[in-house]
C-alpha cells in the first residue's frame, strides 16, 4: 500500500471512529444533541469515500479499504459488548452497499472520457447512503431493550415538532402544548350549541380510553398524553409481538431518512467536491491522460 493510500486511508477511517463513539453515545441515552453530530461525521465520511471510490482503481485495495472502515465504524458498537445479529447485519449491509457504490463509480470512469464528478457522486451516493442508513437504524435498533421497550421524551419531542406542523394544516391552532379537550373541541363541528360540542367531546374521550385502554383527561397536554398513550401500548405488547415492532420502528426510521436522500446526496456531494477541488490543487491527486483523451485520476 503507497503511502498516498496509508494517508488517505487514515482520515476515513478517524472519522469513521469519531462517528461510531457518538452514534454509540446518543445510543446509550448521553443526549440528543449527539444525533447531529453524528449526521455531520456521517456526511464527512461519506464524502471522503466519494473521493476514494474515484482514486483507488484497483478493487482488491478499495474493497480492503471498505472492510477496515466498515470495522471501524462498528468497533464503537461492540467495545460495549452489543453483540447483537443486527449489528452484523448492519455491518454486512455497510460493506455490500459501499461495495457497490465503489463498483459503479469505477464503472463509470471506465466508460467516459471526461471525468465527470457530479454524475460520479450521484451513482457512488446513491448507494452508500442506503449502507449509511441501514447500518445506523440497524444499530440504533439494537440498542432497544425488548423488556423495556420504551420511547425516550426526548426523541419523542423531536420528532414530533415536524407532525406539529404538518398538523396545523388540518387544524391551524394544532399545537402539542394544546389539551386534550381543546384538541377534540377543535374537531367538532363550528355550528353546534356549546352544551352538544362538550357532549362529543365527553363522548370522543371515553371511546378513546375504551380503545387504549388508558384513561385520557381532557385537561392534560396533548403532547404528554400522546405520549404516555404510546408507552402504555409499548409495555402492554406480549413479548413475542415486540420484535415485529422494533422491525417496524426500523422500517420506518430507514424510510424517513432515506426520504431525505436527495438533500444529503448534494450535501455530502458539496462537501466531497471542496475535498477533491483542494486534493487537486495541492497534487495529492492528479488527472492525467490516457492515450491522450481520456483523463484517469492517480494518486
Amino acid at each position: 500500500m503507497s503511502l498516498k493510500l496509508t494517508v488517505f486511508l487514515f482520515f476515513p477511517v478517524l472519522v469513521a471512529l469519531v462517528f461510531g463513539f457518538v452514534f454509540l453515545g446518543f445510543n446509550i441515552g448521553k443526549g440528543l444533541f449527539l444525533l447531529p453530530v453524528a449526521i455531520a461525521f456521517s456526511f464527512i465520511f461519506l464524502a471522503l469515500f466519494l473521493i476514494q471510490s474515484m482514486v483507488i482503481t484497483t478493487f482488491l485495495e478499495a474493497l480492503s479499504v471498505i472492510i477496515i472502515e466498515s470495522a471501524a465504524l462498528t468497533a464503537p458498537i461492540l467495545l460495549v459488548g452489543n453483540f447483537n445479529y443486527a449489528v452484523y447485519v448492519g455491518f454486512a449491509s455497510l460493506l455490500l452497499f459501499l461495495s457497490w457504490g465503489y463498483y459503479s463509480g469505477q464503472q463509470e470512469l471506465k466508460n467516459s472520457v471526461n471525468i465527470n464528478f457530479f454524475k460520479i457522486r450521484k451513482l457512488v451516493l446513491r448507494k452508500a447512503i442506503i449502507g449509511m442508513t441501514l447500518f445506523s437504524v440497524l444499530i440504533y435498533v439494537s440498542f432497544l431493550n425488548l423488556e423495556t421497550l420504551k420511547v425516550s421524551k426526548n426523541a419523542f419531542d423531536y420528532f414530533a415538532r415536524p407532525i406539529e406542523y404538518s398538523g396545523r394544516i388540518f387544524l391551524p391552532n394544532f399545537s402539542a402544548d394544546m389539551t386534550v379537550g381543546e384538541f377534540l373541541t377543535g374537531l367538532v363541528k363550528k355550528d353546534l350549541a356549546p352544551e352538544e360540542k362538550n357532549q362529543i367531546v365527553i363522548d370522543a374521550a371515553i371511546k378513546i380510553s375504551e380503545f387504549t385502554k388508558f384513561n385520557i383527561g381532557l385537561q392534560h397536554r396533548l403532547g404528554d398524553t400522546i405520549y404516555q398513550i404510546l408507552n402504555f401500548q409499548l409495555r402492554r405488547l406480549p413479548t413475542d409481538k415486540k420484535t415485529p415492532v422494533l422491525m417496524s420502528i426500523g422500517a420506518v426510521l430507514f424510510l424517513f431518512v432515506t426520504g431525505f436522500g436527495l438533500l444529503f446526496n448534494w450535501i455530502i456531494g458539496l462537501i466531497g467536491y471542496g475535498l477533491y477541488q483542494l486534493l487537486l490543487t495541492y497534487g495529492f491527486v492528479k488527472i492525467t491522460y490516457q492515450s491522450k483523451e481520456i483523463e484517469v485520476l492517480k494518486l
